[in-house]
């Protein structure tokens, strides 16, 4: 006998528990972010992108910090690695807020 969902409820309360985490990472990188605390958000967010390949926001998240730090390579680096993810995984392109957010911190870093 074959079981192919042997707990049906499990993928739902996973979903939830990822969008929980989710926020919660964003709101304590925004009180990083509100406190100048710049290099807590970015290790908040890379750690978390991490563990979250494929939650685009926190793409942004890492494009608009290092784009504040005036690190620009790291901004291209960022929105290539998100573009490449979500490519490979998803068979998606980022969508047009990730690809405004990239264009509007290289021109402003």
């Amino acid at each position: 006998m074959e079981v192919t969902d042997p707990i049906p409820w499990a993928e739902g309360m996973r979903q939830n528990l990822r969008a929980e985490f989710l926020k919660w990472i964003l709101r304590i990188g925004e009180i990083y972010e509100d406190e100048r605390n710049l290099q807590d958000a970015l290790d908040l967010y890379k750690r978390a992108r991490d563990l979250e390949p494929l939650e685009e926001e926190l793409y942004r998240r890492l494009m608009v910090l290092y784009g504040r730090m005036g690190r620009k390579a790291e901004v291209v680096l960022t929105y290539r690695l998100c573009r490449q993810i979500l490519t490979k995984d998803l068979g998606l392109k980022p969508s047009e807020k990730t690809e405004e957010i990239y264009r509007t911190v290289l021109q402003n870093a």
